[in-house]
């Protein structure tokens, strides 16, 4: 019996020791539980917290969409073409080309009026034509430098027969006069007066070749 008691209070002892070590421990693992837990739903709070605030920033950002404009196309600047009349105009002088393109059966006569040349009888339609007496004679100091020469001033349908081989030398010769006379001759018609004189070949008397201004018929 006294032993059993004896066993009894080593056991009781016993127990109650190992329930006085165990009682801090398990109050600290309690408390570290607890901490533990308090840490976690901190954690789990800030977690939360920061994944609401993220969550509400995402909501709210304003989304500004990117809308390619394609350019204007050129416009492209068209000159518009010149206006080309149809017919002559009034006035307006014309050379022989020009005239020929508006009258294709033109027979090649000018009228003549008060100094000028005119396509039409009516002298509405100038007319620029080629070897004019005048503007011959004004390149070489007028028409007073011929001195009346019968071979380009003369009356009548034609002049004198001028010959080949005078006209060659007077070519180059400095004097005036010729030149002047040589530039008609090099010529193969001139216009005096509304009358157009054609250069003819002509044989004088003395059986030498000439050059001959005729009245075009």
């Amino acid at each position: 019996m006294e032993l059993t008691g004896h066993w009894l209070r080593v056991g009781f002892t016993g127990a109650l020791v190992f329930g006085i070590v165990l009682a801090p421990l398990s109050a600290e693992a309690q408390t570290h539980g607890k901490r533990a837990s308090k840490r976690h739903k901190v954690v789990h709070t800030k977690k939360t917290h920061g994944r609401v605030v993220h969550h509400r920033r995402r909501a709210n950002a304003v989304v500004i969409p990117v809308i390619h404009v394609a350019p204007a196309p050129a416009v492209a600047v068209t000159t518009p073409p010149p206006v080309v009349p149809t017919g002559p105009v009034a006035g307006t002088p014309y050379d022989e080309n020009a005239w020929r393109g508006f009258h294709s059966d033109w027979n090649g006569q000018y009228s003549f009026n008060e100094g000028k040349y005119y396509y039409d009888q009516e002298h509405k339609y100038p007319a620029v034509i080629p070897n004019d007496f005048n503007s011959i004679v004004g390149r070489f100091g007028g028409v007073a430098t011929l001195d009346n020469d019968p071979t380009l001033v003369f009356t009548g349908d034609s002049g004198d027969p001028y010959p080949i081989v005078q006209y060659n030398v007077d070519r180059v010769n400095s004097d005036k006069k010729l030149k002047l006379k040589s530039a008609f001759f090099g010529r193969a018609y001139f216009w005096r007066d509304g009358a157009r004189y054609d250069r003819k070949i002509v044989i004088d008397d003395k059986g030498a070749r000439c050059f001959q201004f005729v009245k075009h018929p």
